[in-house]
């Protein structure tokens, strides 16, 4: 039996609570992510490239194959689940 905390559930109802991971659904597919708040433009370097407007308002992001993250649309969050119980 599915436990209540695993149903998937609308994004809007996702806690923002910065860096707690959750799964998230983009594009269909399931993503580990979290929520980061927006980019303060004090922190741009002299070489660095400008924040975009999206990275400026901040958002939910998701976790790459490169161990970097990337802004996302999702349309839906899950907590993530319990590891195993050791036996």
């Amino acid at each position: 039996m599915m436990a209540k905390h695993s149903r998937w559930r609308l994004i809007k109802t996702a806690p923002k609570d910065v860096g707690v991971q959750v799964l998230l659904v983009v594009g269909g597919r399931v993503r580990n992510g979290c929520w980061q708040n927006g980019a303060d433009p004090a922190d741009l370097g002299p070489d660095d490239e400008p924040w975009t407007p999206d990275e400026l308002a901040g958002g939910w992001y998701v976790l790459t194959d490169y161990s970097e993250s990337m802004l996302a649309k999702p349309t839906h969050w899950m907590p993530l689940p319990d590891p195993p119980n050791k036996r």
